[in-house]
């Protein structure tokens, strides 16, 4: 799937739907979750994806397309 990547951030607008869709794309439940965040592991290396609520969002963040935050 993945690979070089070691940990992959998005802000999502509505974190509930955003774990539904991404449950259904991955076939799994997230691996983590604490309130305003969701994490699924993925790949052979099992990087992270984590799904952050936009409301924690830092006040500059762009609002369009292109938030993801990759180490």
């Amino acid at each position: 799937m993945l690979r070089g990547v070691c940990t992959m951030s998005f802000w999502a607008a509505d974190l509930a739907a955003a774990k539904q869709w991404y449950t259904e794309l991955l076939g799994y439940e997230p691996y983590f979750e604490r309130p305003g965040y969701i994490e699924f592991r993925i790949g052979d290396y099992q990087h992270e994806l984590g799904i952050i609520d936009k409301r924690y969002a830092p006040p500059a963040t762009a609002t369009t397309p292109g938030g993801a935050i990759l180490y």
